[in-house]
């Protein structure tokens, strides 16, 4: 089992050492051939992705209770590929060959998947992405009341950089305010600046449960501008079509 990026499989294949490139999975692989490395005794070289590195790696932590790090990873999947190739009687041995404490903040973490483009989509919740699409965003939603005043509402929306903003009471959404239709309203009538929000409200944003998975959250934004994510009945972020594209970059 090697890494896409070493150097192993092109020379034991070609005999040329090729030019390697990076990859994250640690403590495996080369960057150059080295004296401990017979290549005559082995059968195959088999590349395994970053991805399935890590994912095997997890899944073996979840599933079978071996804490494991991502080189044990690297050759669970190499297994599971020849696997493939055998029938029932086939037997598999591979190396567990290091432990997981020292990757909880790595490929173990969720939130550390994601900054790397390897967490699946499936994997992906609101949640998650609530608590990492920017860590310098404030912890409480931006939001309006209903009761607020207009003018007062598109400061608000100036000074936080933002177009749309929900309208929230007792946590609850009761509407959505968006910048260009508030601004066409203004236009027909300024005196709507010293109006009450909910006189010149929209309908609400979509809201979706904290476990909302990344397929839900893509099918709202097809819909509408942004969703908002409630945890225990409460509306504790807002995700945006432009969250959602960043996260697929």
């Amino acid at each position: 089992a090697d890494p896409y990026g070493s150097i192993f499989k092109t020379y034991k294949e070609s005999g040329h050492v090729p030019e390697p490139t990076p990859y994250l999975v640690e403590g495996i692989g080369q960057s150059h051939p080295v004296g401990n490395a017979n290549m005559k005794i082995i059968d195959e070289i088999i590349n395994v992705t970053d991805r399935e590195s890590f994912e095997f790696a997890r899944q073996l932590s979840r599933v079978e209770g071996i804490f494991c790090g991502g080189s044990t990873g690297t050759n669970f999947a190499a297994a599971l590929k020849v696997a493939k190739n055998l029938d029932e009687n086939g037997l598999i041995v591979f190396i567990v060959c290091d432990t997981g404490e020292h990757y909880l903040t790595k490929f173990h973490s969720d939130e550390w998947m994601k900054e790397k483009l390897l967490l699946e989509p499936q994997k992906i919740t609101a949640g998650l992405i609530i608590e990492t699409k920017n860590s310098g965003a404030p912890k409480e939603v931006i939001s309006v009341a209903p009761d607020d005043i207009v003018g007062d509402a598109l400061a608000k929306m100036t000074e936080n950089s933002v177009t749309q903003i929900p309208v929230l009471e007792d946590y609850k959404s009761v509407g959505s305010l968006k910048e260009s239709r508030v601004l066409t309203k203004l236009l027909e009538n300024r005196d709507l600046l010293n109006a009450k929000v909910s006189e010149v409200m929209d309908k609400s944003f979509p809201v979706l449960d904290v476990d909302a998975s990344f397929n839900e959250i893509k099918a709202q934004l097809q819909k509408s501008p942004a969703v908002l994510i409630e945890d225990f009945k409460r509306i504790t972020g807002i995700i945006t079509r432009t969250d959602v594209l960043d996260l697929q970059k």
